[in-house]
């Protein structure tokens, strides 16, 4: 007599096989809520928390400026989380100092925020009645001074536009320094009619501030090796003295 076979209990499979895709589902779902969590609480905690928000505002590299008036100009806000600081506008609020050349913003764990500038240096100072205006080599008027600065050549000069100022400066930082030490002050009547005054009395019409770096080697020859009491370089391949 033949055996029959047993029969499987298919319902019961599949019951467990469901109970088993349940619990991965809610280990799952579990995860992934935890995930959730643990994200939104990092968030909160650097874009939102005082724990790494803004506590100090430090300034380095200031001389003519004060470190509160960079402070002031910077208007770092404090208690502001770091991460939501836009440190571009704040270089940006800086640069707007006459004074400030160059500026950047810097965070630091702690709280802390470091504002480095770069101040314009002065090439020389433009006589503007009683007082003394800084001028640097790109012809940018950025500070008043009650005296010149020693070793600082000044200007008079027959107005205050942005392009005489300029041309001053590229005279200046164009004198060959034997000429230079000789120079006590530049008169400019026009942007094509600059003037150098010499220790010696002497005057050298520099012209315009077309080359300047030629013409300051012809004037530097002339003044050292013709005794004269009148250089004209302006035309700097024919220059005459009298």
């Amino acid at each position: 007599m033949t055996a029959t076979p047993a029969v499987r209990d298919v319902t019961a499979e599949l019951r467990r096989s469901r109970r088993r895709r349940q619990r991965r589902r809610r280990r799952l779902a579990v995860s992934v809520a935890a995930v959730v969590l643990l994200l939104g609480g990092a968030v909160w905690l650097v874009g939102f928390s005082p724990v790494f928000a803004v506590a100090a505002v430090t300034v380095e590299g200031t001389e003519l400026l004060t470190t509160d008036e960079v402070a002031a100009a910077a208007a770092v806000p404090l208690g502001l989380p770091m991460v939501r600081l836009d440190t571009a506008a704040v270089v940006e609020r800086v640069r707007q100092l006459p004074a400030v050349a160059a500026a950047e913003a810097v965070r630091h764990l702690g709280g802390t925020v470091e504002i480095r500038v770069v101040e314009r240096q002065p090439v020389y100072g433009q006589l503007d009645g009683a007082a003394v205006r800084l001028v640097d080599a790109t012809g940018c008027a950025y500070a008043e001074v009650a005296a010149v600065p020693d070793g600082l050549l000044t200007a008079s000069l027959a107005d205050s536009s942005d392009r005489l100022r300029a041309a001053v400066a590229v005279v200046v930082t164009a004198l060959p320094e034997t000429l230079r030490s000789s120079v006590t002050a530049l008169n400019a009547a026009s942007v094509d009619h600059i003037e150098l005054s010499l220790a010696s009395g002497a005057t050298v019409l520099w012209g315009s501030a077309d080359d300047s770096s030629f013409k300051g080697q012809v004037a530097a020859a002339l003044v050292a090796g013709v005794a004269a009491s009148y250089y004209d370089v302006s035309a700097p391949n024919s220059p005459a003295t009298r």
